[in-house]
């Protein structure tokens, strides 16, 4: 009790609260549309090229390379 977890949400409950982190393991276009309805103190994504990292910097505090154009998983294996 009382310690931080990883917490699950709707679509309609993401604008009610203000977390703590957001990471967006996808930082794909859909992935961005809903992390803009999220109000989160930092968020974290991963970019694929400095171009990318650059336009989205309005949207992370922090970014991270992608690895490969892998799936997330084998990506990090």
């Amino acid at each position: 009790e009382g310690e931080p977890r990883a917490k699950s949400v709707t679509i309609h409950t993401l604008g009610k609260q203000t977390y703590d982190l957001v990471v967006d393991l996808d930082s794909s276009s859909v992935s961005r549309k809903i992390l803009r309805q999220v109000r989160g103190n930092k968020k974290v994504g991963r970019y694929p090229s400095f171009l990318k990292r650059i336009q989205h910097s309005f949207l992370y505090d922090l970014q991270v390379p992608k690895l490969s154009d892998q799936h997330i998983v084998k990506a990090y294996e």
